[in-house]
């Protein structure tokens, strides 16, 4: 761990000449996220494993903050950042081998988990997960970034009915979110004012950054905008395209050869006739140039020996053939896209639609692995000519999947011979799955014969598959012992499928006897299987000792489960007792979950006492469940003397968990004094939840004083609720100084929490000049609620003004919500107000106070001056209060005003202002506007508006442009259209070839016109 670049921690800007004695990375300013993610990294290196992702915008520090967590970890942790082949696969392939102290690095988080074509991001999001709960496993400790975009797609809900394709991406992210401000404010600006002295890039990025966008300034992004606007026509198209490259989800390598191929697309013809021969090469050098030592825009990779992996190739260097790694011609040079101006792009660009170049040019020279998602990309767009070539680019690489999608396109256009004929050519490229399609639909064709003589065909060529297909024609012609005589060979040759295919047959002739003797001789080789099946089938002919036996036979083999299955039968047959044991044996041999079946067969047989035996048999080989249930049923039984002594002994022998049970069955007794013994015991060996729940039982008892102190020992071995209880406790007996005591000495040591219950505490004893300090402590140790309850307390003893000023320094210490949709111009995203960051809650809770006390004039000028410095969600409220007042149109003028300003959630009021007040047209350029600043939702909500106003035509030209723009689907919605106004050939020919990347209906394509 001790190179920061290599862990994709950004390079910073140079502040001038002279200055090379500088470290590379500037002096770390540390901020409220940090104490966060500090604490997270305590809970990991002592000894529970932990995740953080780190939320925010580009360059926003994210990173910078995981490498500087991770430089505190003790001697003996390592760090792990799986990136090859590529980031999920080698996630989800080495997961299951990371052992105890390693750091699982997942810089840009959405790549391993945000994979919308392939279960592989549910898979590492699984094996996170598991990696997670196994004690065994840790401590590991999960740092992730993520932009809120990112955020949002993975750990929203799917809408009702729909498929949910992140469950188990939300279930391991749900609570692991540290949001990172935009912005340096609060304590973290004064702690920058210490250290500007010893770092001049610090210095310039206080001077020159804008509204404390500190991080920004230091990764180069103003510059990386001055150049970007100020790009020549060949540079502006070149990074124009590198944008809608990523935001289409085209890896961060962008070759030349793409480039070359796409960027004309983004030129119009005076531009493109005015360039010189070497146009690619001088934009390219504009694109490259560092900005303040920074990349630039669109900056070279230089490729490291062994790099060149094969799914890391673009498609015709795989036909092609490979260079030696490290080697690439030029028009194999790849380049990446400024981290800054892809966020940008992605807001900037998100409703313009993908020039028709870009497709062609992604089809011919994207990176493998990209291929399906930009197929998938284009469908979403109904570009179905665009992702039929993706997905044909992509099963020319092995990707089955991408296959199946570019027949099921194939399928819609409605042309059989075509689709036929294009999966016999694929055939003949050695796709088995395209053999087996094509001749599916020879013979769906009424075309079986001539099925059967190309597959023997090719079977004569040397495919050994279509041989296995034609058999599988025939035998739907007539006779099946040839068919027979082919799989009885192929099965002595070790085919597994021959060996189950042959039984198929024979059953479905009612030669029962033979499939079971041909069963029978393939389990003899050693074929579990083989066996499983013939005990099946056995069963099924009513011949179950056979099977039983035949299971058991699996079991001696290693098959852990076939005991389970043979326990089923006899249980199913009446036969009890050989049940239980069967059950008792799978579970002895690890099939734990079948515990609770045996357990269950002995109580309805009345045998508790056996039950109880073998349970404690089972808990003394380490099953904690059947420790539980052992006591459980023992103590139901009366003999809980017995159970505790019991676990006595277990204890004694180095199972503390068996000490806590007895102290919990001591405590469901009654038996008060003894459970507390226990718990005591239990909490000497390091059992933090004993020491509390024996603090919870002195306490009952009434036993202050050693409660305490159990709750002090609770406290120390890391419990931390165990603290707020002793203040409670404290509190209730009338000992409040003492609790202040406590929590003042935690709050010295700099525990935050200590200053939120200090506080509590001096509110509810009416001591509230105590409290208000205490909360202003907390705030100015980077507590951000501290402002909040400071300044509601202040506003509850009638200091309104005091109160004012600390929701102002709230705001300007408050975080950037992560819970916002990317465009909330989508249906029923959070308008205005709805926000939750604490930025948000400030700022409505001040003009709430100033309305309250009469201060209506105060509170509109503050939500004019908030929303002049970008926070503008309380915006809701002066817009309620012109719209309630008949003010339409300034209603609607404030809110323009703070869409120029780049707030696209007031556009989206605006809309709902004036189609409520059926000003379609306005609403419409308001929408237009929308889509100029980034929403491609705002087309999609004209055109249902259009709509239902009973503007038919122009709501479909919207559905067309949204679907352009990357709305998914809303070209199905126009052909919809289409067909309910009576243009039934414009609606079928729509749904069967799309359109095209303006959004006009597709020409007619064929499938052989799109691989020449």
């Amino acid at each position: 761990m001790t190179d920061p670049f290599s862990l994709e921690v950004h390079e910073a800007i140079h502040a001038g000449p002279g200055l090379a004695e500088l470290p590379r990375l500037p002096e770390y300013v540390t901020r409220d996220h940090d104490r966060r993610l500090n604490k997270i990294l305590s809970d990991a290196v002592s000894g529970h494993s932990a995740m953080a992702v780190l939320v925010g915008g580009s360059s926003t520090g994210k990173t910078r903050a995981c490498w500087e967590a991770v430089q505190s970890l003790p001697q003996g942790w390592r760090l792990w950042h799986p990136i090859d082949p590529g980031r999920p696969e080698a996630a989800a392939s080495a997961l299951p081998r990371i052992g105890p102290h390693t750091v699982v690095w997942l810089n840009e988080s959405q790549h391993y988990l945000l994979t919308p074509t392939s279960q592989l991001g549910e898979q590492v999001a699984a094996g996170l997960r598991e990696l997670l709960r196994n004690p065994e496993r840790g401590p590991v400790l999960v740092l992730g970034t993520v932009w809120p975009e990112h955020w949002n797609a993975l750990t929203s809900h799917p809408a009702p009915g729909l498929p949910d394709p992140h469950a188990q991406a939300r279930a391991l992210l749900t609570g692991t979110d540290i949001p990172v401000p935009e912005t340096f404010s609060g304590p973290a600006l004064a702690l920058l004012d210490k250290a500007v002295h010893r770092d001049p890039r610090l210095a310039l990025a206080q001077q020159s950054a804008a509204d404390g966008h500190i991080t920004q300034f230091l990764a180069g992004a103003p510059a990386l905008l001055e150049r970007y606007r100020n790009a020549p026509p060949a540079a502006l198209a070149v990074i124009q395209c590198a944008m809608d490259a990523r935001r289409l989800g085209h890896s961060l390598p962008l070759s030349r050869s793409l480039l070359a191929a796409a960027v004309p697309a983004y030129l119009t013809d005076q531009q493109w006739d005015a360039l010189p021969d070497d146009w690619l090469e001088q934009a390219l050098i504009y694109t490259s140039a560092p900005c303040r030592g920074t990349r630039g825009p669109l900056s070279p990779i230089r490729p490291r020996p062994h790099q060149n992996e094969p799914d890391q190739l673009e498609p015709d260097q795989s036909r092609a053939g490979q260079r030696p790694a490290g080697q690439r011609p030029p028009d194999q040079l790849r380049y990446r896209l400024a981290d800054y101006l892809e966020q940008s792009g992605r807001a900037a660009r998100a409703a313009i639609p993908i020039p028709a170049g870009l497709w062609d040019a992604l089809a011919d020279h994207a990176i493998h692995a990209d291929l399906p998602d930009l197929a998938n990309q284009a469908e979403q767009r109904g570009l179905k000519r665009q992702a039929f070539q993706l997905y044909a680019a992509a099963a020319d690489n092995g990707d089955a999947n991408a296959l199946r999608a570019a027949v099921r396109l194939l399928d819609e256009t409605g042309r059989v011979a075509d689709t036929r004929q294009w999966l016999r050519n694929r055939a003949d490229s050695g796709d088995r799955w395209a053999v087996e399609q094509a001749a599916s639909r020879m013979r769906h064709g009424d075309q079986r014969q001539i099925a059967i003589a190309w597959l023997r065909g090719r079977a004569a060529r040397g495919d050994a598959h279509s041989l296995w297909q034609a058999v599988e024609l025939e035998l739907e012609e007539g006779p099946v012992e040839d068919g027979l005589a082919f799989y009885r060979a192929a099965a002595d040759r070790g085919s597994v499928f021959a060996i189950r295919r042959t039984v198929e047959i024979l059953e479905g002739e009612g030669r029962a006897e033979e499939a079971v003797d041909f069963y029978r001789s393939a389990a003899a080789s050693g074929d579990i299987r083989a066996s499983r099946w013939a005990a099946a089938l056995l069963t099924r002919a009513d011949r179950l000792h056979e099977a039983v036996e035949l299971l058991r036979a699996c079991a001696e083999a290693g098959d852990r489960y076939a005991l389970r299955r043979a326990a089923d039968l006899l249980r199913e047959a009446g036969r009890r007792d050989e049940a239980i044991t069967c059950c008792q044996q799978a579970a002895e041999s690890g099939d734990t979950a079948i515990t609770a079946t045996a357990v269950a067969l002995l109580l309805e047989d009345g045998r508790t006492d056996e039950a109880v035996i073998w349970l404690r048999g089972r808990a003394e080989a380490g099953d904690r469940q059947a420790l539980v249930r052992a006591t459980q049923l023992d103590t139901a039984a009366g003999r809980l003397d017995e159970t505790v002594r019991w676990l006595t002994q277990r204890a004694e022998h180095g199972d503390s968990f068996a000490l806590r049970r007895a102290a919990d069955l001591l405590r469901e007794a009654g038996r008060r004094d003894e459970a507390i013994t226990c718990y005591q015991q239990a909490a000497r060996s390091g059992d933090a939840a004993s020491a509390r729940r024996a603090a919870s039982l002195l306490r009952t008892a009434g036993r202050i004083s050693e409660a305490i102190d159990a709750y002090h020992r609770a406290a120390e071995m890391g419990d931390g609720c165990a603290l707020a209880d002793a203040v409670s406790l404290l509190r209730d007996t009338g000992r409040a100084d003492e609790a202040l005591g406590w929590l003042r000495a935690r709050v010295d040591a700099g525990d935050l929490d200590a200053a939120r219950q200090a506080g509590g505490l001096l509110r509810s004893a009416g001591r509230s000049d105590e409290a208000i300090a205490c909360y202003l402590r907390l705030a100015a140790g980077g507590g951000t609620d501290g402002w909040e309850r400071a300044a509601q307390l202040l506003s509850a003893v009638g200091r309104t003004d005091e109160a004012i000023t600390c929701y102002q320094r709230m705001a300007d210490s408050g975080e950037a919500t992560t819970s916002l949709p990317d465009d909330v111009f989508t249906e029923g995203a959070s308008v205005p107000g709805n926000g939750t960051s604490s930025r948000v809650m400030a700022v409505a809770a001040a003009v709430s106070l100033l309305q309250a006390t009469g201060r209506t004039q105060e509170a509109a000028a503050w939500v004019r001056t908030q929303a002049e410095r970008g926070v503008t969600a309380p915006l809701e409220w002066i817009v309620e209060r012109l719209t309630s007042a008949g003010r339409t149109d300034e209603a609607v003028g404030f809110c323009e005003k703070a869409g120029r300003a780049g707030e696209i959630r007031a556009l989206r009021r605006a809309f709902d202002i004036l189609t409520d007040d059926g000003r379609t047209d306005e609403a419409v350029a308001i929408c237009e506007r929308a889509a100029e600043a980034g929403s491609s939702q705002a087309l999609l909500r004209a055109a249902q508006h259009l709509e239902a106003v009973g503007r038919t035509a122009e709501a479909i030209a919207y559905h067309r442009r949204a679907a352009a723009g990357g709305v998914a689907g809303t070209w199905r919605r126009a052909a919809e259209l289409l067909e309910a106004a009576g243009n039934n050939a414009d609606a079928q020919h729509l749904r069967r070839y799309g359109v095209d990347a303006k959004g006009d209906p597709a020409p007619v394509w064929y499938a052989e016109e799109q691989q020449l």
